[in-house]
């Protein structure tokens, strides 16, 4: 009995081997933390994501009595930070969405939306005061000793940076940063005015938006003049781009030749390929970058007319998703105008590597557990047979030897009788 339950007890532990040889865990986790949750007006902190081993899109949004540097990040395996900055008095709730999340093997991860309450305080003023008990000044223009001076000392905001920029109608190009001042927008014919919404970083600062109406074909500047508290001014221009597309599609036969005028000779972006494959007459492509340290492209854009200009919006700062780069080329005189534009779609192949070789390393592991797994099975059952022989062995010698007694004990009586037959034939002599 105590041989079986040894044998059971070898076999549970060589299953318990296979099974944390095969087991490999994953410490996917991911969270969602602010560092204050109180600040006053023009404080910032900062509101962290940490996702470990965790990669996926999340998006982040709040009211307007906050603004925020990010509105979507797409996570890395790594923790990623999310700066908030307090503009209005109040509370307000910022939302946390993750979307598709997914560890190294590609599994989901569980992740809800957070909503990370934040209350918003008036800003306080630094004061000083001071009581002043002087017995012996004449100078004094009051007969009180005791006086008391509050002096309201506080720096000029010299912020005159944009917290959002968003438009109406179109898609603004390159996506804003607040330190991008120029960006461009493709129109429809009929548009005539531009809804700009400009919302500035300082709660003190004043923002003027001119430009945004009576828009006519080619190139219209707006601009938006930001002005901090202490005078300093930022200026960003959205130019607002109606090319005449539908005009000139009606009257295609007759203005063939304002392509060869007014174009692109040549567009290419250095050590990627354009798709479809460049031509003057085509003004959409699509580009496709696995390399994730690549943050800029140089594109070379060459116009047809010499005297044109060619404007290049949003090759820099690109970010994981889609990213759009405008080529705006203006005649000399203005009055035409021709855009190409190029969707830049950022990927990362890291995931993938890493899913890869987290894949290879867990196939391995399952090869060594299983052949160590049958090594100790193997040698569990010749142990096993090893012991039944041995019993079997000393089962027959055993049974042999008490063989041997028994025909002892049997011819014994023999020699007796034959002892005593004797010794009655000496009596009958």
């Amino acid at each position: 009995m105590n041989r079986k339950i040894k044998i059971k007890v070898i076999m549970i532990a060589v299953i318990s081997v296979i099974l944390c040889t095969l087991t490999k865990s994953y410490a996917a986790s991911y969270s969602v933390n602010i560092n204050k949750s109180q600040l006053e007006v023009g404080q910032s902190t900062t509101l962290t994501i940490n996702a470990n081993e965790v990669y996926g899109k999340v998006i982040i949004s709040a009211d307007s009595k906050v603004t925020l540097d990010k509105n979507e990040i797409f996570l890395e395996g790594k923790p990623q930070s999310i700066n908030v900055t307090a503009e209005e008095i109040g509370t307000c709730t910022i939302k946390v969405t993750p979307q598709n999340l997914y560890d190294n093997d590609e599994q989901p991860v569980p992740a809800e939306p957070k909503n990370i309450p934040l209350t918003i305080k008036a800003k306080a003023t630094q004061s000083e005061t001071s009581d002043n008990n002087n017995n012996n000044s004449n100078n004094s223009s009051s007969n009180n000793n005791n006086s008391t001076d509050t002096e309201e000392k506080e720096e000029k905001s010299s912020n005159a940076n944009l917290a959002s920029l968003t438009i109406g109608s179109g898609t603004l190009t390159p996506k804003f940063n607040k330190s991008t001042t120029t960006y461009a927008v493709t129109l429809e014919d009929d548009v005539t005015s531009l809804t700009v919404n400009a919302k500035a970083e300082d709660s003190k600062a004043k923002v003027e938006i001119s430009g945004n109406t009576n828009l006519k074909q080619g190139k219209n500047p707006i601009t938006i003049l930001v002005t901090a508290e202490d005078g300093t001014t930022k200026t960003y221009t959205i130019n607002a781009i109606k090319d005449g597309t539908q005009e000139e599609e009606e009257e295609e036969e007759e203005t063939t030749s304002s392509y060869v005028k007014l174009g692109l000779e040549s567009l290419s972006i250095e050590g990627v390929t354009l798709d479809p494959k460049f031509d003057p007459s085509t003004y959409t492509y699509n580009v496709t970058i696995k390399d994730d340290s690549i943050t800029s492209l140089n594109v070379n854009a060459i116009a047809t007319d010499e005297n044109a200009t060619v404007e290049i919006v949003g090759n820099e700062n690109l970010q994981p998703g889609e990213n759009i780069i405008t080529i705006i080329i203006t005649s000399k005189n203005g009055e035409d105008i021709r855009v190409y534009q190029i969707f830049v779609t950022k990927t990362t192949e890291e995931v993938a590597e890493v899913s890869e070789e987290n894949s290879n390393m867990q196939m391995w592991y399952i090869i060594g557990g299983s052949v160590v797994g049958v090594l100790i099975l193997l040698i569990i059952i010749l142990i096993i047979v090893k012991k039944k022989k041995s019993k079997k062995s000393t089962e027959n010698k055993s049974n042999k030897k008490e063989e041997s007694v028994e025909i002892e004990i049997e011819n014994k009586p023999v020699e007796k009788k034959k002892k005593t037959n004797k010794k009655s034939d000496k009596g009958k002599h």
